[in-house]
């Protein structure tokens, strides 16, 4: 589905990159690295250099990751970033 923006006259392509039932809890960009809550997971995408995506890398990620290490997602109160 392609939408305008007739303020900045762009063009942009929707992109639906949860399912229906995901509702987004929280959104952080801080230093390169966007982490984004949701209630079914916490995904992680930019600067890796660290690891501080939490993916099991180093790789620098443009595309949202999921985080795999937590095993119950309704445990999570929030998140943060920073850089120490």
């Amino acid at each position: 589905e392609y939408s305008v923006n007739y303020n900045k006259n762009l063009i942009y392509k929707e992109h639906h990159i949860f399912p229906s039932n995901e509702k987004i809890i929280s959104i952080l960009y801080k230093f390169g690295i966007c982490i984004i809550l949701t209630n079914c997971g916490i995904y992680s995408c930019g600067n890796n250099e660290y690891g501080q995506l939490g993916i099991g890398n180093c790789d620098g990620k443009n595309e949202l990751q999921k985080v795999e290490f937590f095993s119950n997602i309704k445990d999570i109160i929030s998140i943060s970033c920073g850089d120490n």
